[in-house]
């Protein structure tokens, strides 16, 4: 058998996975494709040509079947999810996975069994599934608690640069029930249904009173925030690290430090830490990986890397098939293959070039020095590069420098922290004094993190990229790679020539990528003018304003993080992270949703509030966040005005409960911003004196075009040069409304 056939077998079962996404089939045309395949297989079983493109068609075909079996029955009344969005339950379960504890509540994975209807029908039922509890961070709940929850289910969100509902899927949760009244019932209440059943074991329930003790003696032996760094790298707590600290691992290109990224004894070791650390996709996948080569071992076989890799990806998409979406499954996969790739290649060229100065056993030696640290790291860099600038829009510019500093401390940081947690649980005191040996280690790490983190330029922000650019990379970086290990006849001139002016290619290369970047700051300059952008956020508004001297204003954003993120993105000048004043101009979810996911990316001087408080979750964490972060919040009051600079004043023309009507203005120009207007506003607003001095430049019309939202009069009385809707397109609510169009006829 080829030593490819596993590699092939498992880029056809995932792709299966990928076909079964994209392509909605029912999960019976699936297996009659997998039964013809098999058909094929044995008509044709003479001709081994045939043999691999079947096999391949099977697994295909039974991937395909694998993501269909995975996805709920919809309108299945025992299936929890059937209840979303109708309101207010009481529900009983038992808490399946480790609590996910968050700065102000913690999250609470909870497999139901009972559930309460409260309406017309009283209705008690017996019902299956998980969700996603989010509780208060006090009291403390546990691994095997029984929990009594009284709240609405929600359809978890879906949003344009992140799917919430995805995420959640992926752990085969469906429903997500925010801060309900909970109660516990009784503790410790963890059995598995089956043998095979990992959500509730009192196996589990050890580990994580294990890992429970082990972080209590980390946080009582070792000093913040030496103390949440080594709870991230030993036991995969990350809630504790400061953000500041996770911006600068982060920025210098080192966060995988924090991600954990006898030969039977061994295997035992690689299945107890990844349960450990919670058995995330990177881990397991990497537990897989390590497993398989030292079992090859044992049996004295050889491991080819590819097959390796493809097997461990085939294994854990077989257990759980929304794994290849996972983002730290696709960076621990492009990681290795980085490894298996690139890692001997580098070293090789890295003896050639010290040879040239010293001895080749000198040379060889140097590489001993430095593969680890250097080496292995930029192999797996340089495939993971892309899905970085895809996921998270940065690019550390000095992540090789921090990675080629830092990594040589961690065997030490893990293996002395380590033994200090362990003596720490046998006694405190032997534990601080082994702490002491650990610290300089974990202080070294995070000095250097800190301080390459505050090189102006350390990281590079990038836009949103379209998933075909990213495949785009991909296969300029694989295509090289072909071509690159091809014989010398069989390679294109131009790479002949390419590498052997390497030099002066890069030099090149920088020059441009330089040229790029000092032009397109000289066009994000203020150029002196006042400009306003409705940005496109779906069915909502968020409106951005730049002064003429540059300084930006952010009014509502809309229903999405993810648009509002991209759209600041693509507007901002790429070094800004600042905004001088944000106005909450109406509480409802389709004006601030956008703003509690996209704000906590920049420093806010100022923030506006208008209308009634919100009951909202995204309300609720959007002021909380503001407050938190010490933004000073104004309350929002007719007559108000703003000056932000250059002769441009921003009016609160009214305020009421559902919002207010903003001006601004600058010079001729008039922009009237009605966001947060409803039809009894609209029409005292139309009936009073002061109707006249209305008219302006710009018109915004309220609520989408909705019903109601441009009274005839009202265009007449702006008489603006052109009106503005800000609308989804395809939404459900049919905006805008004929009646609003047939208002703005004449208009541009």
């Amino acid at each position: 058998m080829t030593p490819y056939f596993l590699v092939y077998l498992g880029l056809a079962w995932l792709g299966g996975i990928a076909l079964g996404r994209y392509v909605s089939q029912p999960i019976w045309a699936w297996l009659a494709l997998a039964a013809l395949s098999v058909f094929g297989l044995v008509v044709t079983r003479d001709d081994r040509r045939l043999r691999i493109p079947l096999i391949c068609a099977l697994a295909l075909s039974l991937g395909a079947a694998r993501y269909q079996s995975a996805q709920p029955t919809p309108g299945d009344p025992a299936f929890i999810a059937t209840y979303n969005d109708r309101g207010d339950v009481t529900l009983e379960g038992v808490v399946v996975g480790e609590p996910d504890i968050r700065e102000r509540h913690v999250n609470l994975r909870l497999r139901v069994d009972t559930l309460l209807t409260h309406g017309d029908d009283d209705t008690l039922r017996r019902v299956r599934g998980l969700i996603l509890v989010q509780a208060p961070r006090f009291p403390v709940y546990s691994y095997g608690d029984r929990l009594r929850v009284f709240g609405a289910l929600e359809t978890p969100t879906e949003g344009e640069d992140f799917s919430y509902r995805e995420f959640l899927a992926r752990q085969g949760v469906y429903s997500l029930l925010r801060f309900g009244r909970t109660t516990l019932i009784a503790p410790r209440q963890c059995q598995p249904r089956a043998a095979w059943d990992w959500n509730c074991n009192p196996f589990f329930q050890a580990i994580f009173d294990f890992k429970a003790k082990a972080l209590a003696v980390v946080a009582a032996i070792f000093p913040e925030p030496q103390a949440s760094l080594l709870s991230g790298i030993l036991l995969g707590v990350e809630y504790g690290i400061p953000q500041s600290l996770k911006d600068a691992f982060s920025a210098t290109g080192t966060s995988h430090i924090v991600a954990i990224s006898g030969a039977y004894l061994a295997i035992a070791g690689i299945v107890l830490y990844t349960l450990l650390v919670g058995a995330g996709a990177s881990v397991v996948c990497a537990a897989i990986m390590g497993s398989m080569v030292l079992l090859a071992r044992l049996v004295g076989r050889q491991v080819f890397g590819p097959s390796a890799l493809l097997g461990a990806a085939l294994v854990m998409t077989a257990l759980n098939p929304f794994t290849l979406w996972d983002v730290s499954f696709q960076l621990s996969f492009f990681a290795t293959l980085g490894l298996i790739l690139y890692a001997e290649p580098f070293a090789a060229a890295f003896v050639r070039f010290v040879a040239r100065f010293t001895t080749m056993d000198a040379a060889e030696k140097a590489v001993g020095l430095v593969s680890e640290f250097f080496i292995l790291t930029l192999a797996a860099q340089i495939t993971t590069l892309p899905l970085i600038a895809y996921y998270f829009r940065r690019v550390s510019l000095v992540s090789f420098l921090a990675n080629f500093l830092v990594l040589p401390a961690q065997p030490a940081v893990m293996i002395l922290g380590g033994m200090a947690a362990l003596a720490g649980l046998i006694n405190l005191s032997l534990g601080t004094l082994a702490a002491w040996i650990a610290w300089p280690f974990v202080t070294y790490t995070i000095a250097v993190v800190e301080l390459l983190a505050r090189v102006p330029g350390a990281s590079v922000e990038l836009g949103q990229l379209s998933f075909g650019t990213l495949l785009g990379m991909y296969a300029l970086l694989f295509g090289l790679t072909w071509m690159s290990g091809q014989d010398s006849e069989k390679r294109p001139r131009w790479l002949g020539d390419f590498a052997r002016g390497w030099g002066a290619n890069a030099l090149l290369g920088l020059m441009a990528l330089a040229t790029v970047v000092v032009w397109s700051g000289v066009f994000a300059l203020p150029d002196g003018r006042l400009h306003v952008t409705f940005l496109d956020v779906g069915q909502g508004d968020a409106i951005l304003i730049e002064t003429p001297s540059g300084e930006h204003v952010l009014i509502d954003g809309g229903p999405g993080a993810g648009a509002l993120a991209e759209a600041l993105g693509r507007r901002l000048p790429f070094w800004t992270r600042r905004l001088a004043l944000v106005v909450i101009a109406a509480p409802g979810d389709e004006h601030i949703a956008g703003l509690a996911g996209a704000l906590p990316r920049y420093t806010i001087d100022t923030a506006l509030v208008a209308g009634a408080p919100g009951k909202s979750a995204a309300y609720r964490e959007l002021i909380d966040s503001l407050n938190t972060r010490g933004v000073p919040l104004i309350t929002a009051q007719t007559g108000q005005a703003f000056d932000l600079g250059d002769g441009v004043r921003l009016d609160v023309v009214a305020a009421g409960e559902a919002g207010a009507t903003l001006r601004l203005t600058w010079r001729e120009a008039l922009f009237l911003l009605p966001v947060g207007l409803t039809g009894e506003d609209l029409a005292a607003l139309t009936a009073s004196p002061d109707a006249a001095a209305l008219s302006s430049s710009v018109l915004l019309i309220p609520n989408s075009g909705g019903p109601g939202s441009a009274a005839d009069d009202f265009p007449r009385l702006v008489n603006p040069w052109a009106a503005v809707i800000s609308v989804g397109a395809g939404n459900r609510d049919g905006d805008p409304a004929p009646e609003t169009l047939a208002a703005l006829d004449g208009y541009t």
